[in-house]
C-alpha cells in the first residue's frame, strides 16, 4: 500500500507511538481511578472503624461509670426494696424521696442528665431529670448483664443531644432493679465537625436497625426530632442487604447524586454507621489530571510527528545498510560492510555495530571454554552444598506430599539409621503407632504455614527429646510440594531446666522460711507457752474459751509454716487444671508474713470468668511467687511503694500482669533478663535463675512471658497462658 520507505516509517512510527500513548492514557486513567477508589475505600473504612471504636469506648465508659456509681449500692438497694415490699403510702413516699435524693446526688457527681430507677416489673421507683417528660419512653428491655442504648434524643440545639442507656443493677450478685441513665451524647457534634473539616467532604449517619437516621453530620440546631423519626433512608439502607462482596456500595441518594456508601453495623448496640462520599468528590483529582494529560498528549503527538518528518530522510539509507549488516552477522559474517563514518548518531551507531561484530567474533571463539568453566563451578557449588547439608549438627529431612522421607542428612542417618529414606516421617518421630493425621507435617501441607513443636515424651527410637520445626517447600508456582523438617536434640536442656527449677524453688523457699522463722518463730513459741500457762492457772469458762481459740490460731500459724515446708518438696510431672486467681491468692497467703510486703501498697485487680489452664500442681504458684518476690526486692526501702496484680481473659486464654513502681530494669538487661544467671540484684539476694525458671515453666505450658518498663517508672511482667481445649470459664 505504501511504496516509499519514508511513508512507511512515518506511518509506522506514528501508529507505534499513537497506540502506546493512547493505551497508556487509558491504562493510566483506570489505574489512577482504581488507586483513588482504593484510597477512598481505605479512608472510609478507617474513618468508620475509628467512629465505631470511639462510640464503643464512649458507651463502655458511661456504662462503667453508671455501674460503679449505682451497682452494689446498699443504700439504694435498701430504699428500693422497701418500696417494693411495703404498701404503706407514707413509707413509700419517704423511700421515694430518699431514692430521688440519692439519684440526684449521683447524677450530679457523674454529670448525668437524668436517672430513672425501675423495678424488675418495669415500674418507676424514682427518677431525676426533666427530659423523661419531654419525649416518649420506649419499652425498656430487661437485661441480665451488660447494657443497651435504648434511645438517642435531639432537642433545640446540637449540644443538647442526649442518650439513654439501660443496665441491670445487682446487689450480692442478684438483679433487683434496672437503671435508665441519660448522659450528654456529643457524637452528632463530632460528626458535624468531621463534615466541616477539609479532610472529609462526605456525610456520616448513625442509623437504627430499621435504617432511619438517629444523628449525623448535618445541622439540627432548628430541628427537634426523636431518634429514628427523621430522614428515612430505607432505599439506601436496602442496598446493603443480601450482598456478599465488598462492603462499599454505589447508589444514588435522595438528590439523585451517585455516592459511595459504607455501612458498619454495631450488632451489640443495635446501631449502624453509614458513611457516604459523592463520587464526584472522590474522583475530583482524576478529572483535573485528565484535562492536563489530554493537553500534553496532543502536544507530544504533534511534536513527535514533526520530528519524524525532519529526521526520517537522514536515517533511511544508513538504516538499510545496518539491516543488511545485521543479516550478515546472523549468518556468521562479522566483516559485513557498514555505513561510512559520520559525525552524528548514525556514525556512532555504525561504529557500535562494528565493535559488536568484533566482540561477537571473540565471544564465539571463547564461548565453549566459558561454558565448561561455568559447568565446573556449578558442580563445585553443588558438591559444597551437599557437604554443608551433611555437616549440619541438627536432624534435617525432606518429605514429599505422601509424607515419605526423600532426603536426609548425616545426622538423621546417625540417629535413626541409614534406611530411613522412603519411610514415613511420622514413624520417625512417634513410632509405628502414630498415624499420618497426627503428624505436624500433614498440617503444614494443608495450610502452608510453618509449625514448631517440642517433644513431651522421649523418641521411641533413641530415647531423645527433640525440638522440631516444619517448613513448607513450595515450587515456582507457590504450591506446597513437600515439607522440610528440622529437629534439635534438647534432652540435656530439659534435664538441666528441671534441675534449675527445683534448685531455684528451694532457694526461694529457704529465703522465705528464714524470714518467717525470724518474724514469727520465737514469738509464736512464747505466745503458745504463755497461753498454756494461763489455761492451767485460770479456770474461768470465758477465759478458757478465749485461750482455746488463741491456741487454735497458733496451730493455724504452725500449719502455715508446714505448708512452706511441703512447698519445697519436688512434685511430679503430671498436670492438673488450675485457676489463675486462686494460685495468686495462694502465693499472697504464703508471702503475707514477709515484713517487706507490709510497707507496699498492694492492688489486686482480678478479672472474672478466667478460663482453666493446665500445669503441674505447683508450677503456676512458683511463677507468681517469683514475680511477686522480684517486685518486693525492687521496692524494698522505697517510699510510696506500690504493687499491682491484674488478671483478665483474652483470646488466647488468661493474661496476668505484675506491675511495680520501682526503678525498673535497665534497657541493656531487658533482652537478657530471662537468661540463666542474669540478675540485677546483688549476690546476697538471688542467683539469677528465678526468671529463667519462670520462662521455662510458661514455655512448657505453651504460654508467653514478656517484660517492659512502664511509663510511670517500674517494671511490668506480663504472662499469657493458653486455655485448655476442654476448659470452661470460672468465676
Amino acid at each position: 500500500m505504501f511504496r516509499s520507505l519514508r511513508t512507511k516509517l512515518f506511518v509506522t512510527v506514528s501508529v507505534v507511538v499513537l497506540i502506546p500513548l493512547s493505551a497508556l492514557s487509558i491504562v493510566g486513567y483506570y489505574a489512577l481511578r482504581r488507586t483513588l477508589q482504593q484510597t477512598m475505600i481505605s479512608n472510609m473504612e478507617a474513618l468508620g472503624q475509628l467512629q465505631l471504636s470511639q462510640i464503643r469506648e464512649f458507651l463502655q465508659e458511661k456504662h462503667q461509670l453508671a455501674r460503679t456509681m449505682f451497682s452494689e449500692n446498699q443504700e439504694l438497694w435498701t430504699w428500693g426494696t422497701q418500696i417494693q415490699q411495703t404498701s404503706d403510702p407514707k413509707v413509700i413516699g419517704q423511700a421515694k424521696d430518699k431514692l430521688q435524693q440519692i439519684l440526684k446526688r449521683k447524677a450530679g457527681l457523674g454529670k448525668l442528665v437524668g436517672v430513672r430507677l425501675l423495678s424488675r416489673e418495669k415500674k418507676v421507683l424514682a427518677e431525676t431529670g426533666a427530659t423523661f417528660d419531654k419525649t416518649p419512653h420506649p419499652a425498656v428491655p430487661l437485661l441480665q448483664r451488660g447494657f443497651r442504648v435504648i434511645q438517642i434524643l435531639h432537642f433545640s440545639h446540637v449540644t443538647d443531644t442526649t442518650a439513654r442507656m439501660v443496665l441491670p443493677l445487682r446487689y450480692h450478685e442478684t438483679i433487683w432493679a434496672h437503671l435508665v441513665v441519660e448522659f450528654p451524647f456529643d457524637l452528632h457534634q463530632r460528626f458535624l465537625r468531621k463534615k466541616q473539616g477539609p479532610a472529609f467532604q462526605g456525610m456520616i449517619y448513625l442509623l437504627n436497625q430499621q435504617g432511619k437516621v438517629i444523628c449525623g453530620s448535618f445541622d439540627v440546631a432548628h430541628d427537634h426530632h426523636v431518634a429514628g423519626a427523621s430522614k428515612l433512608t430505607s432505599a439506601r439502607f436496602a442496598a446493603f442487604k443480601n450482598v456478599a462482596n465488598s462492603p462499599i456500595r454505589t447508589y444514588q441518594n435522595e438528590k439523585g447524586v451517585s455516592v459511595f456508601g459504607l455501612l458498619l453495623p454495631m450488632s451489640q448496640l443495635r446501631l449502624n454507621i453509614l458513611i457516604e462520599l459523592p463520587e464526584r468528590k472522590a474522583f475530583q483529582p482524576l478529572y483535573e489530571i485528565g484535562q492536563v494529560w489530554g493537553s500534553l498528549l496532543v502536544a507530544v503527538l504533534l511534536l513527535l510527528l514533526v520530528g519524524i518528518a525532519v529526521v526520517a530522510g537522514q536515517l533511511i539509507k544508513p538504516l538499510r545498510q545496518l539491516v543488511g549488516a545485521t543479516r550478515d552477522f546472523a549468518q556468521g559474517n562479522f566483516l559485513a560492510p557498514l555505513p561510512p563514518a559520520r559525525q552524528d548518531e548514525v556514525g556512532e551507531l555504525s561504529l557500535a555495530f562494528q565493535n559488536m561484530g568484533q566482540e561477537l567474533r571473540e565471544s564465539y571463539d571463547t564461548l565453549e571454554e566459558r561454558v565448561e568453566e561455568r559447568t565446573r563451578e556449578l558442580r563445585e557449588a553443588q558438591r559444597f552444598l551437599e557437604l554443608l547439608f551433611h555437616a549440619i549438627p541438627e536432624v534435617i529431612v525432606c518429605v514429599d506430599r505422601e509424607l515419605r522421607i526423600s532426603t536426609a542428612n548425616q545426622k538423621a542417618k546417625d540417629l535413626f539409621g541409614d534406611d530411613i529414606i522412603g519411610s514415613h516421617c511420622y514413624h520417625l518421630w512417634g513410632g509405628k503407632k502414630l498415624t499420618a493425621s497426627c503428624c505436624p507435617a500433614s498440617h503444614v501441607l494443608k495450610t502452608g504455614e510453618p509449625l514448631s513443636e517440642e517433644d513431651e515424651h522421649p523418641n521411641p527410637h533413641n530415647g531423645e527429646f527433640f525440638y522440631k520445626d516444619f517448613f513448607p517447600i513450595r515450587d515456582e508456582d507457590g504450591e506446597v510440594v513437600g515439607v522440610l523438617e528440622s529437629a534439635k536434640v534438647i534432652t540435656q536442656q530439659k534435664q538441666l531446666m528441671a534441675q534449675a527449677i527445683h534448685h531455684e524453688k528451694m532457694a526461694a523457699i529457704g529465703l522465705l522460711a528464714s524470714g518467717v522463722a525470724h518474724e514469727i518463730g520465737n514469738p509464736l513459741a512464747s505466745i503458745s507457752a504463755l497461753l498454756q500457762r494461763i489455761q492451767r492457772k485460770y479456770k474461768e469458762p470465758d477465759l478458757q474459751d478465749a485461750v482455746a481459740e488463741l491456741l487454735e490460731r497458733c496451730d493455724t500459724i504452725s500449719r502455715i509454716v508446714g505448708t512452706l515446708n511441703s512447698y519445697a518438696r519436688q512434685k511430679g510431672n503430671s498436670t492438673v487444671p488450675l485457676n489463675l486467681n486462686r494460685e495468686i491468692e495462694k502465693a499472697l497467703s504464703l508471702l503475707r508474713f514477709d515484713k517487706r510486703l507490709k510497707s507496699i501498697q498492694l492492688h489486686l485487680e482480678l478479672g472474672q470468668n478466667l478460663p482453666i489452664v493446665w500445669s503441674r500442681e505447683d508450677a503456676l504458684l512458683q511463677v507468681v511467687t517469683n514475680l511477686v518476690l522480684n517486685a518486693m526486692d525492687a521496692l524494698e526501702g522505697q517510699d510510696g511503694a506500690s504493687l499491682t496484680i491484674q488478671t483478665w481473659p483474652c483470646t488466647r486464654g488468661a493474661r496476668l500482669q505484675v506491675i511495680d513502681n520501682g526503678p525498673g530494669v535497665p534497657e541493656a538487661e531487658v533482652q537478657h533478663i530471662f537468661e540463666p544467671f542474669v540478675t540485677t540484684k546483688g549476690p546476697e539476694k538471688g542467683t539469677g535463675l528465678g526468671l529463667a525458671v519462670c520462662k521455662a515453666i510458661i514455655d512448657d505450658m505453651g504460654g508467653e512471658i514478656l517484660i517492659s518498663n512502664s511509663s510511670q517508672q517500674g517494671a511490668v511482667f506480663e504472662v499469657v497462658l493458653p486455655a485448655s481445649k476442654q476448659s470452661s470459664p470460672v468465676a
